[in-house]
């Protein structure tokens, strides 16, 4: 025999357990400031010209004095 729809017993959740709140809605999702001429190029990046981004990547090195990145 099945439980009718409106009866106690045709429920399926146990009205005994309390609701575990979500910890992870209350923790920042972006922790990062990341300056926004950054993102800028990090969005832009994968649609610009091949030579572009050597250019960029150069004037990176270049004011940073690492000759040895890859």
């Amino acid at each position: 025999m099945r439980p009718q729809a409106g009866s106690p017993k045709g429920r399926l959740t146990n009205d005994l357990r309390q609701p575990v709140p979500s910890v992870a809605h209350h923790l920042p999702t972006d922790t990062c400031k990341t300056d926004p001429h950054l993102a800028a190029v990090v969005a832009a990046w994968s649609l610009l010209p091949e030579a572009i981004r050597a250019g960029i990547v150069a004037m990176v090195k270049a004011a940073s004095g690492k000759k040895g990145w890859s």
